[in-house]
């Protein structure tokens, strides 16, 4: 059920009907361009040492990528997280390790891997950003297959890892994390998605009388091998310089929940009462929404809203999630990316639950062909209505074979929205017909000029650096927010924005996608609004401020308990 805190009169229309938007051109001008060459990211994704051959399926998901300022200039730079092989790992050998890259502010790039000190990983997953011990700077947390690395920034880009130090020494698979202030103690907590027990020495064979797939051989999992169990670490404060995080797992109440091929995570205040609650996405087995309890506890809860299984009650493969309200009704949507032959999920709010709209909404019959990773609501065009974004490619090469109705490599796509909650599906005029073996994907400004770029993590190859170059037809605000009483990086912050008779809500959260992390940013297109109204922002805190006559296209900066809002860089 829906928990509200709207009584407390904050955000008092948020759930009300909206008036309907001025209807939007069905297709954008324009398209996304690629500028990989030009961007200069050379680092190639290793996941097992061949794209054509993928016998074990710890080949098979990829790494992630991060958009933040790491050097405190005001642009968004690139960090990379990067695997190894097999062979490698047995061997005690170093993987391809983290690599940064810094941005000029125009999405040119530059190798920092070597001054940065972040090359220590031996087979890096998902990765998440966060500023773990509130000095003002954003620090790195990556998963692994093994023990976990944190690394803290000095503001420069110069960072020193200390996940032993930190108490972040679990040895699992671990794939997507997220930070998030789950007690709101002005702390950011850590939770880790495990996916699967995988044993390096013997692995699953490939292939066998339960390891086909349209009647190919093919590795084995996750189906057949050990579910894992996530974690969540309370982040205890710092001490001598080291931010501290102890295994709340158990205590939480997030243990008591079965083990599950944990992949896709995002923390999200799905019910507005100003506590983040955790949202998972998991291969192979229903999803889950652990709903926060407020006293440091969380309960099962995703049967009960609805956003475990399809509307038939069937279980996706899910992979990526995100969370918008693409549908202008002031609460969040999410979506999960799911397998081939699989829609994907569009869980909607219908009254006291979700509904699977994937279908209704347009969405789900082009996602069938395709199994997905990467997945964002954004307004890519600034029409005032939060499009979405997916990126897609197989785990079997052995799906170029005959009679699988899908390919190994795959085309990301493109969802416009054309308002009433419906999309149109427009990738190959835009931009993304190009076909890779993409995974995750990171969305961000990266060159400055204020709408949504995306950098994509393809598989043994340099990730995708895609500048959005789609005609634009409305203006633009972002938000870059600073936490006092809450924590620094304000992650859970809640932003209402009002143009007229419009208003858009949206999360300080940039841990979505699958194993990667946003621009912290907070940023809404505004249709034809020329300036916004009122900005309300419900910090985690509980404080609730207003700001009123803010121009549009700019980046405004805002710190909690401030007079007024300053513009960014």
């Amino acid at each position: 059920m829906i928990r509200s805190w709207l009584p407390t009169a904050v955000f008092a229309a948020l759930a009300q009907s909206v008036p309907a938007p001025e209807k939007p051109a069905s297709q954008p001008a324009g398209g996304f361009v690629d500028i990989t060459e030009s961007a200069g990211i050379k680092a190639i994704s290793l996941c097992g040492a061949e794209l054509s051959s993928k016998k074990y399926i710890l080949e098979v998901n990829g790494g992630g990528i991060a958009l933040f300022d790491a050097d405190g200039d005001g642009d968004l730079d690139v960090w990379m997280t990067n695997g190894s092989t097999l062979e490698n790992l047995r061997d005690g050998k170093p993987g391809a390790g983290n690599t940064l890259w810094l941005n000029d502010g125009a999405a040119h790039f530059t190798d920092a891997t070597k001054d940065a000190n972040i090359g220590g990983s031996r087979f890096g997953n998902g990765v998440a950003v966060g500023d773990v011990d509130n000095d003002g700077d954003l620090d790195v947390f990556v998963s692994e297959f093994g023990p976990d690395c944190l690394y803290l920034n000095d503001g420069k880009a110069h960072f020193k890892e200390i996940g032993g130090a930190a108490g972040l020494v679990d040895p699992r698979w671990s794939s997507s994390a997220t930070f998030l202030d789950y007690d709101k103690d002005g702390m950011l907590d850590l939770f880790v998605c495990n996916y699967l027990k995988f044993n390096l020495n013997s692995p699953p064979p490939f292939g066998g009388a339960d390891s086909t797939w349209r009647g190919h051989p093919v590795m084995r999992g996750p189906r057949g091998l050990e579910k894992e169990i996530p974690l969540l670490y309370h982040n205890g404060g710092t001490v001598d310089g080291i931010a501290k995080f102890n295994d709340v797992t158990v205590k939480s109440g997030i243990g008591a929940a079965p083990p599950s091929f944990a992949l896709g995570c995002i923390a999200i205040d799905y019910d507005l009462d100003g506590f983040d609650d955790i949202y998972v996405a998991n291969d192979s087995e229903p999803n889950e929404m652990y709903h926060n309890k407020k006293n440091g506890t969380f309960e099962r809860s995703g049967d009960l809203l609805g956003v475990s299984v399809d509307d038939y009650g069937r279980v996706g493969s899910g992979m990526g999630v995100c969370a918008g309200d693409y549908a202008g009704d002031g609460r969040f949507s999410i979506v999960v990316t799911n397998f081939s032959a699989q829609a994907n999920n569009l869980f909607r709010p219908n009254g006291d639950a979700w509904s699977d709209f994937s279908f209704p909404s347009g969405m789900g019959g082009p996602s069938v062909p395709k199994l997905g990773w990467g997945c964002q609501f954004f307004d890519a065009d600034q029409d005032g209505l939060p499009d979405l974004m997916i990126t897609n490619g197989h785990v079997y090469p052995e799906a170029d074979l005959s009679a699988t109705d899908t390919s190994y490599a795959q085309n990301c796509q493109f969802f416009k929205n054309i308002g009433n909650g419906k999309f149109n599906e427009i990738s190959s005029t835009i931009g993304l017909a190009d076909a890779r073996v993409h995974r995750g994907a990171a969305f961000g400004d990266l060159d400055g000029d204020g709408d949504i770029d995306v950098a994509i993590l393809v598989m043994n190859g340099p990730p995708r650096v895609l500048r959005n170059d789609i005609v634009k037809s409305g203006a633009w605000v972002a938000f870059e927010l600073q936490g006092t009483k809450s924590n620094r990086s304000a992650y859970g912050t809640i932003v209402k924005v009002t143009c007229g008779s419009r208003s858009w809500i949206a999360e300080c959260q940039p841990g979505s996608s699958f194993q990667c992390s946003n621009d912290p940013r907070v940023r809404f297109g505004l249709g034809r609004a020329d300036r916004v109204d009122e900005v309300e922002l419900r910090w985690p805190s509980g404080t609730v401020e207003h700001y009123k006559n803010l121009q549009a296209n700019r980046v405004h900066r805002i710190v909690e308990g401030a007079e007024k809002a300053t513009i960014a860089k």
